[in-house]
């Protein structure tokens, strides 16, 4: 399972505006959503093995 998403819509960027506008963080994806397709993924009753979890920040 592969899933990358560069920013995720989170408290972090509302306390950084000079960092990230309002209407920049409207179009990154919700939280709820990317936790979603994990948990499908790690719970899923088809014969899908999730090993490793990994959490990179790209910089």
């Amino acid at each position: 399972m592969e899933c990358i998403q560069a920013e995720i819509n989170t408290n972090f960027y509302k306390n950084s505006r000079d960092y990230v506008s309002k209407e920049k963080q409207a179009a990154f994806m919700p939280a709820s959503d990317l936790a979603e397709v994990i948990y499908e993924n790690i719970f899923s009753d088809k014969k899908l093995i999730v090993e490793d979890l990994i959490i990179n920040r790209i910089k």
